[in-house]
């Protein structure tokens, strides 16, 4: 409980921002659900109810003097029992195929729809590198060879972090049969990182100028 009791105070504090809140809680809860996911500790939890349960049964079906309407309905219940599956189980199964396509194409959609935002970075970087090398006064602070490798050392870097959300978002399981709907899940999902990376860039400058002098903040 110990544990929990600074996120408490945090949310519970009317001076942090309702998003900063909201994202804390998503981030917990996705947390829990990977342990979860990885330790198994509600599966084996229902896994063990469900077989104290059942041997239970088992015995009572074991009496010579229960009527036959009552062993059916004990036996129906041990089906239905055995059938059962959480909330959990229930969404996976929803969501959860192994047909996904293969191919140029698929790799090809994949990379544009995980990496939308970057590739838009990426082909804007081209525009900028071009503009800093015809005009003439940035030259008086960098050469022409430098602002070149800085661009290519800047589109290598994106580049890299674009194929690993490429190859992270293709271990999202097909949705609902349709490939489409990774795509779009893709973009949603590469829309709300780069969010996440700005709103953590101007809060961090956010801080930066108020820690700064007057003095630092008029030059």
């Amino acid at each position: 409980m110990e544990f929990f009791a600074p996120v408490f105070s945090f949310i519970v504090d009317k001076s942090n921002k309702k998003f900063q809140k909201a994202f804390l809680i998503i981030v917990i809860i996705s947390i829990l659900l990977f342990l979860d996911n990885v330790f198994g500790f509600t599966y084996y939890y229902n896994l063990s109810s469900k077989v104290d349960i059942l041997s239970k049964i088992h015995s009572i079906l074991k009496d010579n003097v229960l009527d036959l309407a009552t062993k059916s309905k004990l036996k129906i219940l041990t089906d239905q029992i055995i059938e059962h599956k959480s909330l959990k189980d229930k969404i996976w199964d929803l969501i959860y195929y192994n047909d996904k396509p293969k191919g140029f194409q698929y790799v090809l959609y994949q990379y544009l729809s995980s990496s939308a935002f970057l590739i838009i970075v990426m082909i804007a970087g081209i525009f900028v590198t071009y503009k800093e090398l015809n005009d003439p006064l940035k030259y008086i602070l960098r050469k022409p060879t430098s602002i070149i490798k800085t661009y290519f050392l800047v589109e290598l870097f994106l580049f890299t972090i674009s194929i690993v959300i490429s190859w992270l978002f293709s271990l999202i399981p097909l949705i609902a049969g349709n490939v489409n709907y990774n795509y779009l899940a893709n973009i949603c999902l590469n829309g709300f990182i780069i969010l996440l990376i700005d709103i953590f860039y101007l809060r961090v400058k956010k801080i930066n100028l108020k820690n700064k002098t007057p003095t630092e903040q008029t030059s």
